[in-house]
């Protein structure tokens, strides 16, 4: 059987994709066995409730937030939890645990021998704390409040990356009644926490970070919508991001760009490819280091943010998803559907092996640390939360690792 491992495109079809079955036996190539890696550090995600597991800095087990937004190291060959509390006699409940992180926690991250998390405060602020793991300092690094106590910050997600974190928010804003959703995209410098909103109200899609550039993919319109500076001299007493909404709905092409801005001139950029997007998805799997991936057009591309170099992995009119782990690409293709791999920095590409069986067991992956990736089991009745070593799941033998409670 083979095991469905898509980026979260959408749920009909993450669902049609992990209850697919597969008939026959098919002949594949088996590429050397290679070393595992270490995750890297740049443009990893924060956690949020849907993905609470990340790859903890020794590269063996993983951090997880448990009760009482407490921080918790899961160590694979024990299958054991612990909280990361080293004070005796603790009852690890309260914010008196070494382990405890901040009130209200949302996201977490370990960067650089820190730790940083995201909260909300007050019901409307966005809040990102550095946490110094040996002493437990917590330091309230950014505060983002909105203008009017009305309107209100979420989170939605963040990455960190090169000494900045760029939290995905939205703000919603009181207006006429109901409220108004504008996207924003902040880069928190991790030094002195000073904000910088590169979008706001613009909707955007955030596909990695390098030392002085940011990838986004930008819906274009038919009829490009006025600055706020021009809608204001028209409605001075209008409200500029429910004009934005009514004129996406309006006048948007269905076309996106994918843009690399320099963050310090929001108002330039460098077209790298435009055309119809296919699954640019935030899926934080589609990011590793300091390469990402976007697809346009059925045709799937690997982006350094480093070099600002784009290259294409694959063209086909039956792609259906993708994603990177282990410093591998690895995409599904066809009807049915096949498995392949390729190095991240380019090489052959490998079609993954299949297990002939009837077992409807399917694994979806989350996050990795170096030798085992963290997901979900799905079966046609039960989902639940497990690894798979990576041995395992590139042979595509299917077996369940179920963490201990």
């Amino acid at each position: 059987m083979k095991h469905s491992l898509l980026p979260r495109i959408g749920a009909s079809l993450l669902s049609l994709v992990l209850l697919l079955s597969l008939s026959g036996c098919l002949q594949t190539s088996h590429p050397p066995k290679a070393s595992h890696l270490a995750v890297p550090e740049e443009n990893r995600n924060f956690t949020f409730s849907s993905t609470p597991w990340t790859a903890a800095p020794d590269g063996a087990g993983f951090y997880l937030l448990g009760p009482e937004q407490l921080l918790h190291y899961y160590d694979p060959d024990t299958n054991r939890s612990t909280p990361l509390c080293d004070q005796a006699n603790c009852s690890h409940s309260d914010e008196t645990c070494p382990a405890f992180l901040a009130e209200g926690i949302q996201g977490f991250l370990p960067y650089e021998d820190m730790w940083y998390a995201t909260s909300s405060e007050e019901k409307n602020h966005a809040v990102l704390w550095r946490i110094n793991p040996n002493t437990h300092q917590r330091t309230k690094l950014c505060d983002l409040a909105p203008e009017l106590s009305r309107d209100i910050y979420l989170f939605s997600n963040g990455t960190i990356s090169h000494g900045y974190a760029y939290l995905i928010l939205t703000r919603q804003l009181a207006w006429q009644g109901t409220r108004v959703e504008a996207p924003v995209l902040a880069q928190i410098n991790l030094t002195d926490g000073t904000a910088n909103l590169l979008f706001d109200g613009v909707p955007f899609t955030f596909l990695g970070a390098g030392e002085d550039r940011v990838l986004v993919a930008v819906e274009t319109y038919d009829t490009p919508p006025l600055t706020q500076e021009e809608y204001l001299q028209t409605e001075p007493n209008g409200n500029y991001y429910a004009y934005l909404q009514t004129h996406r709905i309006e006048h948007g092409s269905g076309v996106s760009e994918i843009r690399s801005y320099n963050p310090e001139n929001m108002t330039d950029y460098q077209l790298v490819c435009k055309g119809n997007p296919w699954s640019l998805g935030g899926d934080p799997l589609i990011r590793y280091g300091d390469y990402t991936l976007y697809a346009i057009d059925q045709v799937l591309y690997c982006y350094n943010l480093s070099t600002g170099e784009s290259r294409k992995v694959v063209e086909d009119n039956t792609l259906l998803g993708y994603f990177i782990v282990d410093g591998q690409i690895v995409f599904t293709l066809g009807t049915p559907t096949h498995m392949y791999r390729t190095p991240l920095e380019g090489g052959p590409i490998d079609e993954m092996p299949q297990e002939d069986t009837e077992s409807p067991l399917s694994f979806h992956i989350i996050s990795e640390s170096k030798d085992y990736f963290y997901g979900l089991y799905t079966t046609s009745y039960d989902v639940r939360e497990g690894l798979i070593s990576k041995e395992d799941y590139f042979a595509q033998r299917n077996t369940p690792i179920l963490p201990s409670s």
